[in-house]
């Protein structure tokens, strides 16, 4: 399953990237890998290359990355995966964000309705609420 959001504004954004790490953080998962991919201003031979970092450390490494320049956030792309590689986040280029996944929810403590897929879809209006439901 993929889930694409609407454009998102820096602020809508960097409220994901928080939602990125409760996820984690509520799955119980310690580590991610972390990719810098297109438009990331670094050596070609360095993107796509995993890098682990800690679940709690994901808006310290975001926030080095774009003060180092290598990651501007809705302007180039950044993926975020649990070290099983079970989901990713893609935070875009393109000012979106991809989820993807082939689990099944119901193993996860958060969720995402079908409700929250259609205001992806047709919205770009973000809150906790409608991100994730918690079980």
């Amino acid at each position: 399953m993929t889930i694409i959001t609407a454009q998102l504004e820096e602020k809508q954004l960097q409220k994901v990237v928080n939602y990125i790490y409760q996820f984690f953080q509520k799955n119980d998962i310690k580590k991610v890998l972390t990719q810098y991919g297109w438009e990331c201003d670094i050596d070609i031979d360095e993107q796509y290359k995993d890098i682990e970092i800690n679940t709690s450390d994901i808006n310290k490494f975001i926030n080095k990355s774009q003060k180092d320049k290598i990651f501007i956030l809705g302007k180039s792309d950044l993926y975020i995966t649990d070290p099983k590689k079970s989901f990713e986040f893609q935070l875009c280029h393109e000012s979106d964000v991809h989820f993807k996944t082939a689990n099944k929810w119901n193993n996860m403590r958060y969720s995402i309705t079908n409700e929250t897929v259609y205001k992806y879809k047709n919205s770009s209006d973000l809150s906790t609420n409608d991100l994730y439901n918690n079980k």
